[in-house]
């Protein structure tokens, strides 16, 4: 396995880490949940650089919307 194929699926991990994160925590706060501070918060934690496009913002916050 390639260093960047490697590196490739630890962003994956990461992704698949902050979802669920977010997930966990619109399930407890629900309606009241500020998306943009947690987004940021989790992806300071998972040390993730948080250049999402809107498009991808929309897309992580949608996914998150479904699942909770």
């Amino acid at each position: 396995m390639g260093l960047e194929k490697l590196n490739c699926e630890i962003g994956r991990y990461k992704i698949y880490v902050l979802i669920k994160k977010l997930v966990e925590k619109a399930k407890k706060e629900k309606d009241s949940m500020n998306f943009d501070f947690w987004l940021k918060k989790y992806c300071d934690e998972l040390n993730i650089e948080k250049n999402f496009s809107k498009k991808e913002i929309q897309a992580i916050a949608d996914r998150v919307r479904s699942e909770a």
